[in-house]
Order: structure tokens, then C-alpha cells, then sequence
């Protein structure tokens, strides 16, 4: 069972620029003087409102090489549209997302996630996430997840307003005893403290900094290092592995919301050796 919530050590970040590659195409929209394409996925699993949601299955991998730099992710840089990248169409606190050639790492293509609160986009919730997520079930835990954001705008408007990465283990053998799911919660930018309470997560600060803008942001972790130090094992066994990048917002007052606007972008993730 997933455990969402009501809803330290450090690592280095390197900062680059990188310019967008030129789209082609069926245009969608612009930025400036360069046209754009964007892409919006469809539900999640077909699901429409009045029916129960059921996550995608796990993305299968019968064996795994054992040379390091191998990629468990199916279209880790959004090349290939939007799958199978989903999101949870049914929760109020979740929203979708888009693949854009606004700006790209590498490729042409990157997730956009944009969190917005105005008086006309009042809060669904009093958190609020946008993201991207995929499951994988594979005979071996993975060893490193990595990647690149890029902070298009960043307008604050809530103490809990953060950049973040999760790996979440489905059904995980820990000595602890079996808790559903055990996370690590990696905070990659805008926060300084944990935003709530979960007794099956750890959180671990990348940066403790506000997010620096207009440039692309590489993260780096090793997850049985990570596991060790926060959980004091590798899981023995599980069922699966789930990752999220997202934007969120937590904690925020409903009755009276703030204006915040934030637009960032993900690509060239990876989860594997």
C-alpha cells in the first residue's frame, strides 16, 4: 500500500547552460521568436472521472547487464512522445503534464511541469504536485538515479514550494519490518527543511538553495549508498520500483492562497547502474 501523506548529508550540483534544440514540425505554440511543440499525454490507464484509477503495470526487465550505465527508464529523454511517463488523473492533489521542445538537455524534447496558483487557478488542495512517474520491476535494485532540470520561472509564493526526485520501494524485506513502500525523498532545490512528517520516508537535501534559473541542473545519486546511510540496508527483496520528479507545493492555506508560479522542466533521467 502507497503511503501518501496528507498531502544529511550533501552533493555537489553542476550548473549548464544549454540552448534548445530547434523544432521542426507541427507547431504548437511559441516562445519568443522560436516555435514550439508540445505534447499532452492522455489519462493514465483510460481512466475517466466516476471510475476507480489503477496505475500502468510496471515496465518489465528480465535481466539487467552488469556493466555499469545501463537505463531500467523506457524513454528517459522524452523522445518518443509521452509514455510511458503517467501521472494520478484521479488524486486532487496531482496534476498532469507535458512534453515540450521548449527546452531540452539533450534531443529536442523535455517533461514541462508548471504549478500554478492565481486567482483564476485556485488551489486544488493544500498540496499540490506536478510530476512524472514510472514503475520497474527488475531482478536487481538499481544503483544510481540521475538526471537534468531545468527552472524555467520560479515565482514563489509558499514556505513549501521545492523541486524534488522520489524512489519509492513497492513491498521492500527490511529489517525494520514491512512498511508497504520505503522511500527516499531526494530535495533537489527550494527547500531547507522537511515540508511533513512520513514515517516510510527519508529525506535527503541535494541543495538546501532557492533553484537557480535559465540553466540546466545535473543531480546524481547512488541509491544502495543512499539506502544504507538513511535506511541502514539495500532492500533484500521487493516488488518494484516507482520514480517521481516533481514540483509541488505542501502546506498551504487554502482559505487564502498566495500567487506562485512555477515551470520546470526534466529530461535525460536515468535509473539503473
Amino acid at each position: 500500500m502507497w503511503v501518501e501523506p496528507d498531502e544529511s548529508a550533501w552533493a555537489a550540483s553542476d550548473v549548464r547552460g544549454v540552448e534548445a534544440a530547434a523544432p521542426t514540425g507541427a507547431v504548437a505554440g511559441t516562445v519568443g521568436a522560436t516555435d514550439v511543440q508540445e505534447l499532452r499525454p492522455p489519462a493514465p490507464s483510460g481512466w475517466s472521472p466516476g471510475i476507480d484509477f489503477h496505475a500502468p503495470p510496471p515496465i518489465e526487465l528480465a535481466t539487467v547487464p552488469t556493466e555499469p550505465g545501463f537505463n531500467m527508464l523506457v524513454n528517459p529523454g522524452f523522445e518518443d512522445g509521452t509514455a510511458p511517463w503517467w501521472f494520478f488523473p484521479d488524486r486532487p492533489h496531482w496534476g498532469g503534464f507535458t512534453v515540450t521542445t521548449a527546452h531540452a538537455a539533450e534531443g529536442r524534447w523535455s517533461a514541462r511541469l508548471e504549478l500554478l496558483c492565481d486567482e483564476t487557478h485556485p488551489p486544488p488542495d493544500k498540496a499540490h504536485i506536478r510530476g512524472v512517474i514510472e514503475d520497474i520491476r527488475a531482478p536487481v535494485f538499481p544503483t544510481i538515479v540521475s538526471g537534468e532540470y531545468f527552472v524555467e520561472t520560479w515565482e514563489r509564493g509558499t514556505i513549501d514550494q521545492y523541486i524534488q526526485f522520489v524512489v519509492i520501494v513497492a513491498a521492500a524485506e527490511m529489517t525494520g519490518g514491512p512498511l508497504g513502500n520505503t522511500q527516499i525523498r531526494y530535495l533537489l532545490a527550494g527547500i531547507d527543511h522537511p515540508p511533513f512528517d512520513i514515517q516510510n520516508a527519508r529525506f535527503f537535501y541535494v541543495t538546501r538553495e532557492e533553484p537557480v534559473v535559465g540553466r540546466w541542473v545535473h543531480f546524481e545519486r547512488n541509491l544502495v549508498d543512499d539506502f544504507v546511510a538513511l535506511w541502514g540496508e539495500v532492500p533484500k527483496q521487493f516488488s518494484h520500483v516507482r520514480v517521481l520528479f516533481e514540483v509541488r507545493w505542501d502546506n498551504l492555506d487554502v482559505q487564502n492562497p498566495p500567487r506562485l508560479h512555477s515551470v520546470v522542466h526534466f529530461d535525460d533521467l536515468h535509473l539503473g547502474t
